[in-house]
């Protein structure tokens, strides 16, 4: 987005340097459900280091009126709950909605943000009239039993508790006028995950509607940065 012209800025909860899910960035048992793409490793290796990542900004404390794009990252870290139940944060991107001119994004976890913010004057859910797309169910039922039975990390504390008893496929849905129409689940692969190289696009699904951005997960990286890009280029 640099090369766009456009000053990246990183939100925190406390303006405290991001932590990295590590399963989605080492990988989880030798390689059953492997790590992301060198890619985004080396992306990730490099946003640290910036000054943007050096010097996170607070959510309360940022002027979203200069935003021109907001993306809202999804994860399985424990510490992405409070982002992803934030009331506060929820309230800044309704007041922002409004503003047309703005394009929203949102990756895996991050579409539940959208799913429970509001239209500040319908005071329907952002998703009621949106075509969109998240994780969907059966990945997150085989994280689920990954992270249960084979890596011994209890779900109630880590990425289930976000939207339980829901998935998140199913909290998205009954955000929308109509789910089973609006919501995009891809064609079913087991292996998914594997497919985290951008040279991959073919397997990568982006869902554009109006002005709102929405993939699946980190694998759907490469084509989600496209599709954010094109729209700012429209913007100008």
């Amino acid at each position: 987005m640099k090369s766009l012209g456009h000053k990246i800025v990183i939100l925190t909860e406390k303006g405290k340097s991001p932590q990295p899910d590590p399963l989605s960035l080492e990988g989880l048992c030798g390689g059953l459900y492997p790590s992301s793409s060198q890619t985004a490793i080396a992306f990730w290796n490099d946003m640290v280091k910036s000054e943007e990542g050096k010097n996170p900004i607070p959510w309360l404390e940022a002027n979203w009126d200069e935003a021109d794009c907001v993306v809202v990252v999804g994860g399985h870290h424990p510490g992405m709950n409070q982002m992803l139940k934030s009331r506060p944060l929820q309230r800044k991107i309704s007041e922002l909605w409004k503003n047309k001119r703005v394009i929203f994004a949102a990756m895996c976890h991050g579409n539940l943000v959208y799913a429970r913010a509001r239209d500040p004057e319908t005071m329907q859910p952002i998703y009621w009239n949106l075509k969109g797309t998240c994780l969907p169910r059966y990945c997150e039922h085989m994280a689920y039993l990954a992270t249960k039975y084979m890596f011994f990390i209890p779900p109630d504390t880590y990425q289930l508790s976000t939207t339980w008893p829901l998935f998140l496929e199913e909290s998205v849905k009954v955000s929308m006028k109509n789910g089973d129409v609006q919501y995009e689940r891809g064609e079913v692969n087991a292996l998914l995950q594997y497919y985290s190289d951008y040279k991959k696009t073919d397997v990568q699904l982006v869902v554009v509607h109006d002005n709102f951005v929405s993939c699946r997960v980190w694998t759907d990286n490469w084509s989600f940065a496209t599709a954010i890009a094109k729209k700012l280029i429209e913007q100008k």
